[in-house]
C-alpha cells in the first residue's frame, strides 16, 4: 500500500460515478416485478406492523422492509421514484468504493478504475432492476462505510469504544437489510482480527465488535419465530417447503458447494468481461480466461504486496466467501429440487452486486502490487486508462439499453387498474361493484409467505385504490379458489373484499 497520490483533480471522482449513471439511468422508467408485486400487497393489506417482521429466502428483513413500506406510503404505484432511490443508492456505492480503494491503495488511477469497472458491470442490473433486491445496494452502502472507516484507521492507534459501536450499529443495520449484508456483518470481528496489529481496538471497542454476530444472531431467531408462528403451520406453505428438505440430504451438500465455487467464479469472470460481452456465457472459454486472469494477478502480485495489502486481500476474500456461501446454502437445494444446474443458478446478476464489489477492492490491491516500475506505473495511468473508460463509456452506454425495464407489468397493471375503475363506475353511485377475481401474471409464481398464491386481482386493487370503494361504489371481488378464501379470512384488507360465488355482499348504500 503505498502513500494517496494527490496530483489528480479532486472531481476524477466524478468519473466512475458518471460512468455508472449511463449505464443504469434507465432504470428510472423500471417498473415492479414479480415479488415486488407480493411486498406491495402486503403492506397494502396488513400494514407495517406485520410487514415489517416478513422475510423470504432466508433474508432479514427489517430495515429493507421499513424503506418498502416507507415508499409505498409516500410514492403508492409510481415506480419512477423507487427506482430513482435505487440509483442514486448505486452512484453512491460507486463514490464510497472509489473512496475505499484510494485509502487502500493510494492509488486514484487505480481507485477510478475498480470503481468505474464495478459500477458499469452489468450484471448488477439484476440488482438495480429489481425494487425487491435494492437491500442489498443499501447492504452495500453501510458494508462500504464500514469499510472506509477501517481502511482510515489502519496504522492510526487504537479504536475506541465510540468508533467500533457505530461499526457495530451500521454492521448489524446492513444484516437487515439483505442476506449478503448479514453474512458480511457476521464476520466483522474475523475481518478485524485478520487486519491485526495495523488495525489494533480498545477493550471496549472489541466488546462491541464482538457483539456483531450475537446480536445478529437473536434478531435472526426474533424474524424467524415470528415467520413460523404466522405462517408455517399453513398446509400450503408446508408444501411449499417441501423442496428445501434435500438439503438435509449428502447431495445438498454436493450442490452447495458447487454453487459457491460457480458463484465466485461467475461473479470474477463478470467483473473482469461482463461489460466487454453481455450477457456473459457461463460457463466458457471467456469466463474460465478472466477467472485465470484475476487469479493471475493476485498471484502476482502477492510476494511484492505489503504486510497490509495482503491482509486486506484476505480479509476482502474472507467477506467474499461468506457472501457466495450464504447465498449457496440459501439458494443451492431450491435450484436442485428445480432441476437448475448450479452453473445456471450462479448466473443470476441478482447474486453478485456485493460479492463483485468486493472483489473489485481486492483487484485494486492486487494490481498495485503488482512489481512494475514507477515510470511504467505512470504511463499506463496517464496512457491506457483514459482508453479503458472511454471503452467502458461505449459498455455503460450498450449495457443501459439491454436492462430489462419489466414494461410489460407497467402495461399489464395500468390496464387492469384502469379495468376495474371502469367496472367499478358502471355501476350506479352507491352501488355495488362485483368483479371477477382473476390472475395477474406479472407477479410471477411464487407464493404469498403464508404458501398461498397471489391474490391476483384483489391485490392490484389494494395497491392502486387506498378504500374499498371507487368514486362511492363498494368494490367486492368474487373467487372460488378455497386457498384465497381461507387467506382472506386470517384478516387484512382482503377479508373486506373478497367473496365467495355463493356469499351475499352487503346491500348498496343508500
Amino acid at each position: 500500500m503505498r502513500p494517496s497520490s494527490s496530483r489528480w483533480p479532486a472531481p476524477v471522482i466524478l468519473v466512475p460515478v458518471g460512468l455508472a449513471a449511463l449505464a443504469f439511468h434507465s432504470i428510472l422508467q423500471a417498473y415492479f416485478w414479480a415479488d415486488d408485486f407480493l411486498q406491495l400487497f402486503s403492506i397494502a393489506d396488513t400494514g407495517f406492523a406485520r410487514f415489517f417482521f416478513e422475510a423470504a429466502g432466508a433474508h432479514l428483513y427489517f430495515t429493507r422492509n421499513t424503506v418498502f413500506w416507507a415508499c409505498f406510503r409516500l410514492f403508492g404505484l409510481h415506480a419512477e421514484w423507487y427506482f430513482a432511490l435505487v440509483l442514486l443508492t448505486h452512484l453512491v456505492n460507486v463514490a464510497l468504493l472509489f473512496a475505499v480503494a484510494r485509502r487502500l491503495t493510494g492509488s486514484v488511477p487505480l481507485a477510478c478504475f475498480g470503481a468505474a469497472l464495478w459500477g458499469i458491470a452489468p450484471a448488477n442490473a439484476g440488482t438495480l432492476g429489481w425494487y425487491s433486491v435494492y437491500g442489498q445496494v443499501l447492504a452495500a452502502t453501510l458494508l462500504l462505510i464500514v469499510l472506509a472507516q477501517l481502511a482510515g484507521h489502519a496504522c492510526a492507534g487504537p479504536v475506541r469504544g465510540r468508533t467500533a459501536a457505530r461499526w457495530a450499529l451500521l454492521s448489524v443495520v446492513a444484516s437487515t437489510s439483505f442476506g449478503t449484508g448479514l453474512a458480511a456483518a457476521f464476520l466483522l470481528p474475523a475481518v478485524v482480527r485478520v487486519l491485526r496489529p495495523a488495525v489494533t481496538l480498545e477493550r471496549s471497542a472489541w466488546a462491541w465488535v464482538l457483539a456483531v454476530p450475537p446480536i445478529i444472531g437473536v434478531l435472526y431467531l426474533v424474524q424467524q419465530r415470528y415467520f413460523l408462528a404466522t405462517y408455517v403451520g399453513s398446509a400450503d406453505m408446508q408444501r411449499f417447503m417441501q423442496p428445501y428438505m434435500i438439503f438435509v440430504r449428502p447431495e445438498g451438500l454436493s450442490a452447495i458447494a458447487s454453487m459457491l465455487g460457480s458463484l465466485v467464479s461467475y461473479g470474477t469472470a463478470s467483473l473482469l468481461a461482463g461489460a466487454a460481452v453481455a450477457p456473459l456465457p457461463y460457463p466458457g472459454p471467456l469466463a474460465t480466461a478472466a477467472t485465470v486472469a484475476f487469479a493471475a494477478v493476485v498471484a502476482a502480485s502477492w510476494s511484492n504486496a505489503d504486510a497490509l495489502a495482503r491482509r486486506w486481500m484476505v480479509a476482502l476474500g474472507l467477506l467474499v466467501i461468506a457472501v457466495d456461501g450464504l447465498i449457496a446454502v440459501a439458494r443451492a437445494t431450491f435450484y436442485t429440487a428445480i432441476g437448475f444446474t448450479m452453473a445456471h443458478a450462479a448466473s443470476e446478476g441478482r447474486y453478485h452486486y456485493v460479492p463483485m464489489m468486493l472483489l473489485a477492492l481486492i483487484l485494486c490491491l492486487a494490481l498495485d502490487a503488482v512489481p512494475i516500475a514507477a515510470r511504467a506505473r505512470r504511463a499506463a495511468a496517464r496512457g491506457v486508462l483514459p482508453v479503458l473508460l472511454a471503452l467502458m463509456a461505449f459498455a455503460a452506454w450498450s449495457t443501459a439499453k439491454r436492462i430489462d425495464l419489466h414494461a410489460d407489468a407497467r402495461d399489464a397493471t395500468r390496464q387492469l387498474v384502469e379495468s376495474i375503475r371502469a367496472e367499478a363506475i358502471g355501476k350506479p353511485p352507491g352501488g355495488v361493484a362485483l368483479i371477477a377475481n382473476g390472475r395477474f401474471p406479472p407477479a410471477g409464481f411464487f407464493p404469498m409467505p403464508d404458501g398461498t398464491p397471489f391474490p391476483g386481482w384483489v391485490a392490484v386493487f389494494e395497491m392502486a385504490f387506498p378504500g374499498d370503494t371507487v368514486e362511492g361504489r363498494r368494490v367486492f371481488f368474487v373467487t372460488s379458489q378455497p386457498g384465497l378464501l381461507e387467506a382472506a379470512r386470517r384478516g387484512g384488507r382482503i377479508a373486506h373484499l373478497l367473496i365467495g360465488p355463493e356469499a351475499t355482499p352487503p346491500p348498496a348504500a343508500q
